[in-house]
Order: structure tokens, then C-alpha cells, then sequence
């Protein structure tokens, strides 16, 4: 928009200007005849007058004898198109300032009100048809594979909604931009251009802008503003319509992040069901490169129920799967808060670790704290629930190891298992499958490195025969209070 007057004040500080009008007879006037120079006598023969333009904008005009006309002409000529360029730079950082202004309070208003993707988008360009004055807007999402997916259209009068029949034309031309990757401004196209795309189009429009919206080079969104005043597309429209690109980015790409984290959430609580919390986060955070396999010193538990065999012959499917998830959840409830991971549960036995992925001080009395725990609800608590439900009987064996074992990502491509393994795993596995009656059997350097212990052993063996060891194995017992 070009400003509707000059300011003078420039022409008046230009004091060699002024002290060359003043060598000459003349008179300078606006175009709405206001005097701002004179110094013609009344009469004078050989006056002529000359407007003084900028850009086929006449802004002065000049009385002045034909033959000093010609120099005085080009100074002013230069005078004003410098003031012309300074007022459309102020008229521009207005705009720019109002356009700002509004910008900010609907990202507030869509923040406060929580606004959703399609009524941020209608806002948004709402207030870009306003700030450019076009007819049309249309608004297409770009998917990687360079499908177009219709999101939003607005006319003078209304919201046109994706369901509804958009020019194929405008289709089209969203397809071609989106193809090359860059924008395309086109004033008075005329018929032929639409033919082009489709040879029987008699779509029509005077001026038309298709802008892109990218992240680097991808493309994320094509925008297309259709113009059918006399206008062509000015430089100030075409900057407006780059801000609102940025805009409409930043509006779907929130989107798109929503959506990931949604999807994110929901793996995570999915993938929680399946392993530990502890050791979600630790495949979730952790690069595939550091989950490869490591030496650590970890404290092994494996409990699993002795009498198992006559439960299933005892129970329905159903109460089986029943009676484990009972039993389960209230094992891993005492194994987290003794800071024990859930490695897995296979059948009616769980492993439980120490000491990884989390490395702990007091691994092997945080294990033995919670076996000695597991045992008296086993006895006091689970089992008396269980024999309520029908069952005869109900008894655990609890083996407990501390060493060396390599954990990390264990598997084929396809499936992998984060988990540890190594001959500290398998012997503790050997000390469950001794244990009975709720015992927990315990080799020896898991007591060694427990200052205080929490109870005294009810047994020992110095030397028990374990399958896989050619030594005998130190080991302690610690059977629940009261049993025979």
C-alpha cells in the first residue's frame, strides 16, 4: 500500500535544494495544490509545469521556466523517492508491528482456550485473508511420500471443510509445488495456465500464490491463496504470507509432536507391562550401542512355586492365570521397594536382579531384605488367601547368588532380550530348585558382604553338590519361623 501523501518536512531540511529554488522562479506544490515553495512573481512568461513522479506516482508539481527545469526536476526526483522509501518502511513496520500484535494474542487465546489443530489452522488463516485481502485460502498437508491430505479452505464467507469438493485444479497445483520444492507466485495467469495442468480445466483466477511449508528441505504443507482483484500479489503480501507458513509449521508440527508423544506414552506404559520400569527406561534412553553387553557384580534372585504341577491340576485355566497374577504382583510390589528389577518371569518362576541396569552399594542386603520379606507373605499372607480359594496348599524356594554376570541386549534382530547372564544367573537358579517349604537357600558370598544381618540362618551346608560345579558350594538356609 503506497503512502497517500508526502512528507515535506524532508524537502525543507534539503537546504541546498531550497537555496537552489531560491536562484529560480518557481512553484512547488503537493498534489492536492498546497503550496510548498514559491517565489513566482505575478506574471512570468515561459513557465511550464512538470509533475514530479516516483514509480508512475506523481507527488509534486513543479512551475519552472523550461530551460532550468531539467536539473531541478532529477533533485527533486531523488528528494522524493527517498522519502517515499523511508514512509513505506514506517507504514511497513506498523503493519508489521499490528500484524505482530494480533499473531501474539491468538497464540495466547488458543493457548488459554485450548485450541485444536483444525480451529488453530481457521484462526490463523482467518487473520492471514484479512491481513492480504484474497478470496480463497486453501491449506494442504504434505505426507513423506508426497501425498496430499486436505486440511482446511476458507472463502470471504465461510470455513470449506476438507469432506467438501475443492477445485481439482487447486489440487493439482498443490502436487506440483510440493513435487519441484518451491513456491510459486503467478500474477494474471489466464486460462491456459490451469489448461496446462488439466486440458479440460475452465478454472479461472487473476492472481495466485502457492507457498510452501518446510522443515530444511522437507516439505510439511502447501499454501494457496487465490487473488481475483485487479491487484497483482505486492511484495509486502508475499512477505506476509512467508510469516504465515512459519506459523502454519509450527501449528502442525505441534500437532505432529502431540501425536508422538501420545504414541510415546502409550509404548511406554505397554512396554512396562512387559518389563521391568527400570529396565523400560533403560532401553528407552539408552543407544542401542550401549545396551551391546557388560561385566557387572549383581545380586541374583529365583523364586519359583514348589507345588505348581498340583495347582494346575487343581485349578481351571482362568483361576491358574488368576492365581499367578496375584501372586506376582504381590512379589514385584515387595521386590521394588527393596530396588530389585523384575528380569522376567518364565511359568511360575521369577528372576529378579540387583544391581542392574541401576548399580546399587548394598545390592545383596537390599536381596535378602526382600526374600526374608517375600517368605513371611508368602506364609502369612498369600498363602492363607490362596487355601481360602480352594487351593490345599501353597509353597515357595527362593535361591539367592551374588557375583559377576554380563548383561546387555541379548537376542536375534527381531527379538531381543535385555537381560543378564553368566554362572553367578545359573547357580542361583540351582540354589531355587533345592530350596522347599518357603525356604530361601543363600550362597555364601551374598552373607559376606551384609555387615548386620537382618536374621540368622536356620542351617548350613558347607559343601552342597550343585550340577555344573565340580566344588561343593557354602550355602545357608533360612527357613520361615516355625517350620519343622
Amino acid at each position: 500500500m503506497k503512502p497517500e501523501f508526502i512528507n515535506t518536512s524532508l524537502l525543507l531540511k534539503k537546504t541546498h535544494l531550497q537555496r537552489l529554488l531560491s536562484l529560480f522562479p518557481h512553484r512547488l506544490t503537493d498534489t492536492f495544490g498546497n503550496t510548498i515553495s514559491c517565489n513566482l512573481p505575478d506574471e512570468l512568461d515561459g513557465i511550464s509545469d512538470d509533475p514530479i513522479a516516483v514509480n508512475n506516482t506523481v507527488w509534486l508539481q513543479l512551475s519552472i521556466r523550461s530551460e532550468h527545469k531539467t536539473i531541478i526536476i532529477k533533485l527533486l526526483q531523488q528528494v522524493v523517492e527517498e522519502q517515499v522509501k523511508q514512509d513505506e518502511r514506517q507504514h511497513m513496520a506498523l503493519s508489521n508491528q499490528v500484524l505482530l500484535g494480533d499473531i501474539i494474542d491468538i497464540l495466547y487465546q488458543s493457548r488459554d482456550e485450548g485450541f485444536e489443530l483444525m480451529e488453530k489452522l481457521e484462526t490463523f488463516l482467518s487473520m492471514l485473508r484479512a491481513h492480504i485481502y484474497v478470496n480463497r485460502l486453501y491449506l494442504f498437508e504434505v505426507k513423506d511420500d508426497y501425498r496430499l491430505i486436505k486440511l482446511l479452505a476458507l472463502d470471504k464467507k465461510q470455513v470449506i471443510p476438507p469432506d467438501e469438493t475443492w477445485p481439482t485444479e487447486i489440487g493439482h497445483l498443490a502436487s506440483v509445488v510440493a513435487n519441484s520444492n518451491k513456491s510459486f507466485i503467478c500474477n494474471s495467469p489466464g486460462l491456459n495456465f490451469f489448461q496446462q495442468l488439466i486440458p479440460t480445466s475452465e478454472y479461472q483466477a487473476k492472481n495466485f500464490a502457492a507457498m510452501l511449508v518446510t522443515c530444511g528441505n522437507s516439505v510439511k504443507a502447501v499454501l494457496i491463496a487465490i487473488n481475483n482483484q485487479t491487484d497483482s500479489f505486492s511484495p509486502k503480501q508475499i512477505r506476509i504470507l512467508d510469516i504465515f507458513t512459519t506459523i502454519i509449521y509450527q501449528i502442525i508440527s505441534e500437532k505432529a509432536a502431540s501425536m508422538v508423544i501420545k504414541n510415546l506414552e502409550t509404548t511406554n506404559l505397554n512396554l512396562e507391562k512387559y518389563v521391568d520400569s527400570s529396565v523400560a527406561e533403560e532401553i528407552k534412553t539408552r543407544d542401542s550401542n550401549e545396551l551391546e553387553g557388560v561385566t557387572k557384580n549383581l545380586t541374583v534372585m529365583f523364586i519359583r512355586i514348589c507345588n505348581f504341577n498340583t495347582i494346575q491340576k487343581e485349578l481351571s485355566s482362568k483361576s491358574v492365570i488368576e492365581v499367578l497374577n496375584f501372586y506376582f504382583d504381590a512379589i514385584t510390589k515387595v521386590v521394588k521397594k527393596h530396588h530389585g528389577t523384575v528380569d522376567k518371569t518364565v511359568g511360575d518362576m521369577i528372576m529378579i536382579v540387583w544391581g542392574h541396569p541401576f548399580n546399587l552399594d548394598d545390592k545383596e542386603e537390599l536381596a535378602l531384605k526382600a526374600a526374608l520379606e517375600i517368605q513371611q507373605l508368602v506364609v502369612k499372607q498369600i498363602k492363607p488367601v490362596l487355601i481360602k480359594r480352594g487351593l490345599k496348599d501353597f509353597e515357595i524356594g527362593i535361591g539367592l547368588n551374588a557375583g559377576e554376570a554380563i548383561a546387555g541386549n541379548m537376542g536375534a534382530p527381531n527379538f531381543m532380550d535385555f537381560t543378564v547372564i553368566g554362572d553367578t544367573i545359573n547357580l542361583a537358579q540351582r540354589l531355587e530348585a533345592k530350596a522347599e517349604k518357603n525356604q530361601i537357600w543363600v550362597h555364601a558370598p551374598v552373607l559376606s558382604a551384609i555387615s548386620n544381618l537382618p536374621t540368622k540362618p536356620t542351617n548350613m551346608i558347607k559343601s552342597l553338590k550343585v550340577k555344573g560345579k565340580k566344588k561343593g558350594v557354602h550355602t545357608f538356609i533360612f527357613s520361615p519361623p516355625g517350620a519343622a
